[in-house]
């Protein structure tokens, strides 16, 4: 019997774990993600690329969801700060939503009909010791966060359908960070997926076919299992599912 449902794949890097916690071991559900995945990469792909290939056995109908920017502003962008000096955010960021939406025009011409950037992983506000034991300049959690709501802003301006919860998630527009309640116990780039599962959930309820969310919803976080994209793109393999 066919199912009611469309399946669902979420691509992107680490934050996009926490649709793991929102769809479980569904078999609608696709966990297409990799530790370090940047949005900036997507401007090199091409028919028959990376891309293309990982999401060849999808039906078409599947919806796809691509979550990316999160690496990109926290890791990329100071790196580039350290390494040359970079001052052009506005031209990062204005290459990184081309980057998103070369990445949607790709999946919509090998017959994708839903396709949506998504936004789910606001800036978190962190002391400048976190990145520097990890040997990154500290940037302004403000100016980044900013930057990743004009982000959304732009990949929908440029005609990409959208779902962004992120401006319900930050602490304010004064300050455009993720609202402490939703962040981990102990200092994490990553938002507590535990407190953000429901308004992302809310977010994506109107998208067509939807498979039901888990049931019970998960209340503990899963550890942190590092797959990196190069890994991926090395051996041909996805990563484990987080799920249980």
């Amino acid at each position: 019997m066919q199912s009611a449902y469309r399946p669902v794949a979420a691509f992107g890097s680490s934050s996009t774990e926490v649709f793991d916690y929102i769809f479980g071991n569904s078999a609608c559900y696709h966990p297409m993600w990799a530790s370090g995945w940047a949005g900036r990469s997507l401007r090199r792909e091409e028919p028959g690329g990376f891309l293309a290939t990982i999401a060849h056995p999808l039906p078409r109908d599947t919806i796809l969801l691509l979550n990316f920017g999160a690496t990109d502003l926290n890791f990329n962008l100071p790196y580039k700060v350290r390494e040359s000096g970079f001052y052009d955010f506005a031209g990062f960021l204005d290459q990184l939503a081309a980057s998103i939406g070369t990445a949607h025009d790709l999946y919509k011409s090998l017959g994708f009909t839903e396709v949506h950037a998504v936004f789910v992983s606001p800036v978190v506000a962190l002391h400048r010791n976190y990145w520097a034991k990890r040997e990154l300049p500290f940037l302004p959690p403000a100016l980044l966060g900013q930057m990743y709501l004009d982000l959304a802003d732009k990949v929908a301006a440029a005609g990409v359908p959208v779902i962004n919860p992120a401006p319900r998630m930050v602490a304010g527009p004064k300050r455009p960070v993720l609202a402490p309640r939703l962040a981990r116990d102990t200092p994490n780039h990553h938002a507590s997926y535990i407190a953000t599962q429901d308004m992302i959930w809310q977010s994506m309820q109107h998208l067509p076919g939807l498979p039901p969310r888990r049931d019970p919803a998960h209340t503990g976080h899963y550890a942190h299992q590092p797959y990196s994209i190069t890994t991926w793109k090395m051996t041909g393999e996805a990563r484990p599912r987080t799920t249980q």
